[in-house]
């Protein structure tokens, strides 16, 4: 890393070097002084920028999309009281007043030049003033609102009372009724402020605060980026590949799903795949199913299940097509930043639509160094689930969160078994002997020195560095050329 870095230094330096050594053939006196002060400038920016520019590009390489998995346990209006001249935006103007103000204006003088010894035009920058007509901001409204959903998440995982993770849903809202919030009686809001606000809770709050009047949560998922050393890594052996060859079989039977990674708007990703089948009446329950384990099996164990059914009649070896579906699902070419995260977990059902025949699992995890293995689990789940029904509240159960709030910001979340008792697969990674580990990131820190930005990203980076050297070079070349010539 330190080599490549000290190569795009010692480049950028070029440019720079060029001009100084330039400054020492140029017979016109008064531009040497402008040009060493450009190039002594421009390489201060090719040391300072080029480090920043370089961390840059090698952490959007690291850097991958994941889900953390929780539930929505309040929505929040926050409101800001709104005043003149204050912080809300939905303002128009008022009260006008008059100030002075400076202002700077190019201005024509005779000079005498001794090197061409004769009278000739000049050209300085003088401050001037003038007199303008100002006005104050006065707001529609007496309040704007913004709108959060509160998350069983915490800012500090290791204290319980610290605050829980919020979801900026709209800023800026008017509140219900405005024509009651006036700020002045005789200012309407016009119709165009009301539709570009909007007008009480954004219908993702409504959503949300209709499910919590049930006595229930709902649970969703937020995007996060992570530092993912094994994708990043082209060359590693810890990386799962496999062939074109390999995914075209399955591939021309629409037997490999795209991934689900992003939330949509209202924060939930759909994370059961009925492949090569059509989608049962209870789908819908199953997708609400795995998001409320997830959020069980996220806040508990950090994981995050995916799941994938099929006929038993599509694929001969479903161990294959696992392996099949793995290398797709973690292939960067294809999903970008968000393939598969790492504390992922897939289990995959082949059925006859009554009975669970066959299970295969898999995970983006190799064994940590220090022992921590999800092997048992796995077999476990390949022993125990064929002949289970296929609902999901036997497989995956009805986990309840039981919401109190711990201090004046932050709620602790609990879990309790549902009425439908504990699921197989609830049971088997979440609380079972061989539960999911987690394999920690940090185990496989070493391989971060070895991933390094592309020659196309180093090409970008000496580009980036150079405009930015040859703007603040050159502009404080032709400052200092204007003043010495003013």
């Amino acid at each position: 890393m330190l080599w490549q870095l000290l190569v795009l230094i010692a480049v950028g330096f070029a440019g720079p070097t060029l001009v100084t050594v330039g400054v020492f053939v140029i017979s016109q006196d008064r531009l040497r002084g402008p040009l060493l002060t450009g190039s002594v400038v421009w390489g201060v920016i090719v040391l300072i920028a080029t480090p920043l520019v370089y961390d840059h590009f090698r952490h959007e390489i690291l850097t991958f999309n994941e889900n953390l998995n929780t539930v929505v346990i309040a929505v929040k209006k926050v409101p800001t009281v709104c005043i003149e001249d204050g912080s809300c935006r939905w303002t128009y103007q008022c009260h006008p007043y008059i100030v002075t103000e400076s202002y700077l204006a190019n201005e024509s003088y005779q000079a005498y030049d001794s090197t061409r010894k004769k009278t000739v035009t000049k050209y300085r920058t003088v401050t001037k003033h003038r007199t303008v007509t100002k006005y104050h901001s006065c707001p529609y409204s007496l309040e704007e609102d913004e709108w959060q959903t509160v998350t069983s998440l915490k800012t500090d995982p290791t204290n319980a009372s610290s605050a829980n993770v919020t979801i900026t849903e709209a800023s800026h809202h008017l509140p219900d009724d405005p024509s009651a919030h006036l700020w002045r009686e005789y200012r309407t809001i016009p119709v165009s402020i009301l539709n570009s606000a909007g007008v009480g809770a954004p219908e993702v709050s409504k959503h949300y605060q209709q499910i919590i009047r049930t006595g229930s949560y709902p649970a969703i998922s937020i995007e996060h980026g992570f530092e993912n050393y094994l994708l990043s890594d082209p060359e590693t052996t810890m990386r799962p590949t496999v062939s074109q060859d390999e995914l075209v079989p399955y591939q021309q039977k629409g037997l490999l799903p795209k991934l689900h990674i992003t939330p949509d708007e209202e924060h939930a990703v759909n994370k059961v795949y009925f492949v090569g089948m059509k989608p049962p009446a209870n789908a819908l329950q199953w997708q609400n199913a795995v998001a409320h384990f997830n959020a069980e099996a996220g806040a508990l164990r950090q994981m995050d299940l995916h799941l994938v059914i099929l006929p038993e009649s599509a694929v001969g070896d479903l161990h294959q097509y696992a392996i099949a579906l793995r290398g797709y699902w973690s292939d960067t070419s294809i999903f970008g930043h968000s393939p598969l995260p790492k504390n992922a977990l897939v289990v995959v059902f082949a059925t006859d639509g009554q009975v669970v025949k066959r299970a295969e699992v898999f995970t983006l995890m190799p064994p940590a160094a220090d022992g921590v293995s999800n092997t048992l689990l796995f077999q476990d789940i390949q022993d125990q689930l064929p002949g289970q029904p296929l609902q999901p509240e036997t497989l995956l159960g009805d986990p309840q969160p039981i919401v109190s709030q711990v201090s004046d910001e932050g709620y602790d979340v609990k879990y309790r078994t549902g009425s439908q008792g504990i699921g197989l697969l609830e049971y088997l990674l979440i609380t079972g002997p061989h539960h999911f580990q987690r394999v920690p990131m940090a185990s496989f820190r070493y391989l971060k020195d070895e991933i390094l930005p592309s020659t196309d990203d180093c090409i970008k980076i000496f580009l980036i560095v150079l405009a930015i050297g040859l703007i603040a070079g050159g502009g404080s070349a032709i400052a200092l050329f204007k003043i010495a010539n003013r």
